[in-house]
C-alpha cells in the first residue's frame, strides 16, 4: 500500500484548497498523512531558515518540526495544495523552500548529499481574480508551479501531468470545477493502482 503526504498551504481547513485535497484522499486507496503549513501549534507547521549554520557541520537539517517528515522520504507520492496569493505560493510555503538551504550547505561543507528515491506527485492549485497577471507574465498560475517545482525537484518527485488548476474560484467554487475534481479522482486512483500492482511485483 503506497503512502502519499500532503503539504497543505492553505489557512483554511474548509475552502477550495480543502475541498480538493479531500477529493484525492477520498480517492486514493492507502495511507495518507498531511502537513499544514499554516499551523501555529507548537512543532506543527514549517518554520523558515534562521541562517543557523547547523547544516554545514551535520547532515540534514537541525532544526526539529514537521520539515523532518518531508525529508523521512517513506511516502511514495507528495501532494501539493495550495491558494495562489499575489501570484505566488502563500508565505508558508516559502518557508518550506528556504529550508532546503542545507542541501547546498552540506554539500560545500560536507562535502556530502541526501538522495532522495524516486516519487510521484500532485501539484493542487486554485486561485481567483486576475489582478496580478501584469506582476508576473503570461498568467497567475506560472510562479505557483515553478516554486512547487523547485521543491519537487529537490525530494526527487515526477509530477508528470498531475497538475491541476482551479482559478476561476471567485465565480465558481473548486468543488464545482467538475473538470479538474474527475482528473483528480482519476489521478489519485489510478496511483492508487500503481501502488498495488509495484506491491505485488
Amino acid at each position: 500500500m503506497k503512502k502519499a503526504l500532503i503539504i497543505y498551504g492553505s489557512p483554511s481547513l474548509k475552502g477550495n484548497t480543502n475541498a480538493l485535497t479531500n477529493v484525492f484522499k477520498e480517492n486514493f486507496n492507502g495511507q495518507v498523512s498531511q502537513i499544514n503549513l499554516f499551523s501555529t501549534m507548537q512543532n506543527e507547521g514549517i518554520a523558515p531558515c534562521n541562517g543557523c549554520n547547523g547544516c554545514n557541520s551535520k547532515k540534514g537539517c537541525v532544526k526539529n518540526d514537521e520539515f523532518d517528515k518531508i525529508l523521512k522520504d517513506d511516502y511514495d507520492v507528495l501532494v501539493i495544495a495550495c491558494p495562489i496569493y499575489m501570484s505566488n505560493m502563500p508565505g508558508p510555503f516559502w518557508n518550506l523552500m528556504s529550508r532546503f538551504n542545507f542541501t547546498f550547505n552540506n554539500k560545500v561543507h560536507l562535502k556530502q548529499t541526501i538522495s532522495f528515491k524516486a516519487k510521484k506527485g500532485v501539484l493542487i492549485l486554485v486561485g481567483g481574480g486576475s489582478e496580478c497577471k501584469s506582476l508576473m507574465g503570461a498568467s497567475n498560475e506560472d510562479n505557483p508551479i515553478r516554486q512547487a517545482k523547485y521543491v519537487c525537484k529537490k525530494l526527487n518527485v515526477d509530477l508528470e501531468n498531475n497538475i491541476f488548476l482551479s482559478l476561476n474560484t471567485d465565480k465558481v467554487p473548486a468543488i464545482n470545477d467538475v473538470d479538474v475534481v474527475e482528473r483528480i479522482k482519476e489521478s489519485a486512483k489510478r496511483l492508487s493502482q500503481q501502488s498495488e500492482s509495484q506491491n505485488h511485483m
